[in-house]
């Protein structure tokens, strides 16, 4: 969907401009790869931002709820005006193997995929088929509106963030069976 394929290029967006204003990377933690006394393994990767870790949480947190608000108001305003078309890009990849074609369909709304039958999907595409530059136009429009609020939120943390004040949010933990991770192991994925 349209809504979904715009998410992808405000996460690139974001992720760039985020990088740019606080540079960072991702590092092995002192317990990465040990098992602890259940038999599970401990990953441990942490970020290094130079001493602004807090600051980069908390623009990350704001960026990714942003995202994920404007990719609902994005897929709901496709289904309130319902165009039902879809796009199609037969050089979907930056770095894709010359001998590969590949074609990237990426519908409007549910209206454009109830359109398209299986039997005769590249007729149907076609048929509904809108310029992929109109789709290009609204990925440059939504990468722009991304790097202006991560650059907006950037200044409003440097002028008013204090790392001192931990605001209290729930902490998500994964949790396995010893036995969904043996199966795991013993399927050679880790």
């Amino acid at each position: 969907m349209a809504s979904w394929h715009l998410y992808g290029a405000m996460e690139d967006a974001a992720g760039a401009e985020t990088l740019a204003r606080l540079p960072h990377r991702h590092v092995r933690g002192p317990e990465d790869g040990k098992r602890d006394e259940s038999g599970s393994i401990r990953w441990d990767m942490r970020v290094d931002a130079d001493g602004q870790e807090a600051l980069l949480e908390e623009l990350q947190r704001r960026v990714w709820e942003e995202q994920f608000r404007r990719r609902s108001e994005l897929g709901q305003l496709f289904c309130e005006q319902r165009p039902g078309v879809c796009f199609l890009d037969d050089h979907p990849w930056e770095h894709q193997d010359p001998n590969e074609r590949n074609l990237l369909v990426v519908f409007s709304d549910p209206d454009a995929l109830a359109a398209v039958r299986f039997t005769s999907f590249l007729r149907d595409c076609r048929r509904i088929e809108r310029p992929l530059a109109e789709l290009r136009a609204l990925e440059v429009s939504e990468v722009k509106r991304m790097r202006d609020f991560v650059a907006a939120q950037h200044d409003d943390l440097v002028n008013n963030f204090d790392p001192k004040i931990v605001p209290l949010r729930k902490k998500l933990k994964l949790m396995l069976h010893p036995e969904a991770l043996r199966d795991i192991e013993d399927g050679g994925l880790l």
